[in-house]
């Protein structure tokens, strides 16, 4: 049983010869296999064959393209610096003011560095790998990314003090994130995670009444494209776990 089968196998209740194992290294398998960090998330080979090298090492059940949660946001007009050997450093936030939010657009997924670098991660994957590991494309949640673009105290404020500017903002994310998954199953995903840490900071009503929705449209979408699902929501969870299973994913 390959590593696809075995994921395949456990999630939809079958026979699986053991647990799947997944886990999120990036950093560690930057410094594993020496690559400098500019390189894993600038540089498609080298952050696949990274990826690859701790899979095979490890007995890992999946390869991804996770490095750090900027892509989308470079994407979306966020100003970074990469230093040679350590994670990308946002030099201001985005959207300074809500007002600024009136201001932001869809990405061109083609025409940006860090959106096609994931493309061509996952088709690398897919000519090296075939069919036989979990090759996993990312999006970024709507309230992750929102908080990418505004900075997580202003979003946290927002939520009282603008929340129609707020959720203007994080159904143009929603949009974008089905379109970037779209396009990352094209090029060889069969599972896709959605990164929305900035959930576990804001309680369960402001999770159903902000976020909930706009997640479960991401995974149906996902889901009917033919790809698996992984919901990512670092920190304690439990109050909205029930909700996190309802999205599907």
């Amino acid at each position: 049983m390959n590593s696809l089968e075995r994921t395949q196998a456990f999630i939809t209740g079958g026979q699986a010869d053991r647990i799947p194992f997944h886990p999120i290294l990036m950093r560690w398998a930057a410094r594993y296999t020496g690559t400098p960090y500019r390189d894993f998330c600038l540089d498609a080979r080298a952050h696949c064959e990274a990826n690859i090298k701790c899979a095979e090492d490890f007995d890992i059940d999946w390869v991804n393209v996770m490095s750090d949660p900027y892509a989308e946001a470079e994407a979306f007009g966020l100003q970074l610096e990469y230093p040679a050997d350590s994670l990308p450093i946002e030099i201001e936030p985005l959207l300074k003011e809500a007002g600024d939010i009136e201001r932001l657009t869809m990405p061109d997924i083609r025409g940006n560095r860090r959106l096609t670098g994931r493309l061509e991660q996952l088709k690398y994957y897919r000519e090296k790998l075939g069919d036989s590991t979990l090759i996993c494309g990312w999006v970024e949640g709507p309230l992750a990314e929102y908080t990418d673009l505004r900075g997580l105290a202003e979003a946290c404020m927002d939520f009282y003090d603008n929340p129609g500017l707020m959720e203007k903002a994080l159904d143009l994310i929603t949009e974008f994130s089905m379109e970037f998954a779209a396009a990352q199953v094209q090029a060889g995903a069969n599972c896709i995670g959605i990164g929305d840490a900035a959930c576990s900071q804001i309680g369960p009503q402001l999770y159903r009444s902000f976020v909930w929705e706009r997640e479960k449209l991401v995974v149906e979408h996902i889901h009917a494209l033919g790809a698996m699902v992984k919901l990512h929501i670092c920190g304690n969870t439990t109050s909205i776990l029930k909700d996190m299973i309802a999205t599907g994913a």
